[in-house]
């Protein structure tokens, strides 16, 4: 069974693998070498999101051992980016740069 707090982890880890493989700069070589055997699967990120999701559910049910480290320091990240993404909105309101 999958807790509230287990589900708010995968909700987390979720976002940050998929934004991993979708937008970021560190993983723009291998999304090119993938984009054409995978088309919208490496570029779309509800496509990704979906198989991401599914995979690290499974891994957290099946193999918690393996998975729930991986899972919680990606939530861990995609935590610190919505606090980022926040920081970042609350100082274009003020016009004051970093």
């Amino acid at each position: 069974m999958v807790t509230a707090p287990d589900l708010a982890l995968l909700i987390l880890a979720s976002f940050r693998v998929t934004h991993l493989i979708v937008f970021d700069t560190i993983t723009a070589p291998v999304r090119e070498a993938l984009r054409r055997p995978l088309g919208p699967l490496i570029t779309c990120f509800w496509c990704s999101g979906f198989w991401v999701s599914l995979a690290l559910f499974l891994g957290y049910v099946y193999l918690p051992l393996v998975f729930r480290p991986v899972v919680i320091v990606f939530a861990i990240a995609g935590g610190q980016s919505f606090l980022e993404a926040l920081l970042r909105y609350m100082q274009s309101l003020g016009g004051k740069e970093r």
